[in-house]
């Protein structure tokens, strides 16, 4: 049942600062409006400021008042029920439910923003910028994967506060720059990640969830979780190989026509053969190398969408290296 509270949540479309709220709210059966919201507009109107001093959002509207700033709007909704447990279940683990929160805080919000925001047109792009996140990133998530290995969730034996803001923090990271190459190191993180937006609060909120990697947001039994091991990669290269093996017997001619031949003309109908086969290898891997730019760029332009406010975008492919007939195939 819905908790009797009459709140308004301004902010833009794909926040994740706001979205964590949001989930709890689910959680915690309270029901928040979402007024339409125009950033660089509405967050500059005298009547807003007064509800916002510095212009900014998340702002959660109250009838006692007005509360800004992402995190104290997360708590205090956290905080409308005791029996959900959003909190943890005791004095200790509200305090752990604190120190995730100012985890995702401190060590994932500016290197995440620093790693996705220049693919979203936000910040210019800049290569040490990038390598210093990606540095930042992969030590916090070290840190949540051996936290991890033997939990489910962050705090308890169920979804929290803390599980909620720090997937919300990952969320775009997740969608747009995790690859499985990066995220190998990490499996107790990627289990548990994928285990919370399968949930149904999270899947009201912010949808079904895509990683970049291909992976869904169903979620593994921990025992199971990825390993990122040779085996893996052993088995991805045999598919490759033993699809190439079956593509050039399809190709090649049969050998009782060759048989037939004689002579040079044997040779050299040999010697053909095998050059169109090799040819026709170099295009079928460069499409495949076309196809997957195509994609994550389709993926980062939906991150963006989701974000809000896209209306126009420009991109570019340079795999296919002006071939109009790869865009098409």
């Amino acid at each position: 049942k819905a908790y009797s509270a009459t709140m308004k949540l301004y902010t833009f479309a794909g926040n994740t600062h706001a979205l964590q709220t949001l989930i709890v709210a689910r959680y915690n059966g309270v029901d928040i409006e979402v007024p339409a919201f125009e950033m660089g507009k509405d967050n500059k109107s005298a009547a807003f400021l007064k509800k916002s001093p510095l212009g900014k959002v998340p702002v959660l509207e109250t009838a006692s008042g007005c509360i800004c700033e992402a995190a104290a709007v997360a708590r205090y909704v956290a905080r409308m029920r005791a029996d959900t447990n959003m909190f943890g279940a005791t004095f200790f683990e509200a305090g752990q439910v604190d120190m995730w929160v100012e985890f995702a805080k401190n060590e994932l919000d500016l290197p995440v923003g620093m790693w996705v925001f220049p693919i979203l047109g936000f910040i210019a792009s800049n290569a040490a910028n990038t390598k210093q996140a990606q540095e930042d990133i992969a030590r916090a998530l070290g840190v949540m994967d051996e936290h991890l290995q033997s939990r489910t969730f962050l705090v308890g034996d169920a979804v929290t506060l803390a599980d909620i803001v720090v997937s919300c923090s990952l969320l775009n990271a997740f969608k747009l720059v995790f690859d499985a190459p990066f995220l190998a190191p990490f499996p107790a993180v990627v289990r548990w990640f994928t285990t919370c937006v399968s949930r149904t609060e999270f899947l009201a909120v912010i949808g079904k969830t895509t990683l970049l990697q291909g992976a869904t947001g169903a979620a593994p039994p921990p025992a199971s979780a990825p390993s990122g091991g040779d085996g893996k990669k052993e088995g991805k290269k045999g598919g490759k190989k033993d699809a190439k093996e079956a593509k050039e017997a399809k190709e090649a001619p049969p050998k009782r026509d060759k048989d037939k031949e004689g002579g040079k003309k044997e040779g050299k109908k040999r010697e053909e053969p095998a050059a169109a086969d090799k040819a026709a290898a170099e295009r079928e891997k460069l499409l495949k190398k076309v196809i997957k730019e195509g994609g994550k760029k389709g993926v980062e332009i939906e991150g963006a969408a989701d974000m809000g406010g896209l209306e126009f975008f420009c991109t570019t492919l340079e795999s296919p290296d002006g071939d109009v007939g790869l865009l098409e195939a």
